[in-house]
């Protein structure tokens, strides 16, 4: 029992550190990219749309879907590829879940609280596009997000869409990601402690290496 306590603390010990080497080492990627905010953003996309080196998701409008009682928005997304791709809030909600899931203590984009229509300000819905977009965009320019196979699942077409300007389109469109999503996680399980801890040093493999010149 002493034994495995002590790795249990070991690898505890271990995250730890290297949670601090990528706060610190890695200010523009980690804890500096939340400082960095909607600005740094904006240039970044300017600046590689000149140099045509990149294209962002870039959600195009907000609709509303759904029944007369259950109406709900649905966000437009064109994607790098040129395909049109329609999430609502709560796949959002699911995204940004996996990767903290994924990178326990990493700093991971956050995205607008959930509010009830009746206290929606004015206004609101296309502050709430302009948070999206926000997301998606720092997900791009973070190397260990950008790369995830979910970041990759969210913005493949798991649409048939025929005209998203229809409400009926939009309402069986959306549906179909929530369908992906149950689909994700039945063949993907939430990674253990051990998994957490060797995806995080296989992306910083610096605080690694610190780690077994301290042991040695």
């Amino acid at each position: 029992m002493a034994e495995s306590s002590e790795k249990t603390e070991s690898g505890i010990m271990c995250l730890f550190r290297l949670y601090l080497d990528f706060f610190f080492r890695k200010g523009g990627e980690g804890r500096g990219e939340e400082e960095v905010g909607k600005k740094s953003v904006s240039q970044k996309q300017q600046q590689q749309q000149k140099k045509g080196a990149r294209k962002f998701p870039t959600i195009m409008r907000a609709e509303l879907a759904g029944g007369y009682f259950n109406k709900f928005v649905v966000f437009v997304i064109e994607t790098p590829k040129g395909e049109t791709i329609l999430r609502r809030y709560t796949d959002f909600e699911w995204l940004r879940s996996w990767l903290v899931a994924l990178y326990p203590g990493a700093f991971i984009p956050p995205i607008p609280p959930k509010l009830p229509v009746t206290m929606w300000p004015a206004g609101y819905l296309l502050s709430r596009k302009k948070e999206l977009q926000q997301f998606l965009q720092r997900i791009q320019i973070i190397r260990y997000l950008e790369s995830e196979e979910i970041v990759k699942f969210f913005l493949q077409s798991h649409d048939h869409i025929q005209s998203p300007n229809k409400e009926a389109d939009l309402t069986n469109n959306s549906a179909s990601f929530e369908k992906a999503r149950k689909s994700w996680d039945s063949n993907h399980k939430k990674p253990s402690f051990n998994a957490q801890f060797e995806n995080l040093c296989q992306k910083f493999p610096g605080g690694e290496r610190r780690e077994k010149k301290g042991e040695e």
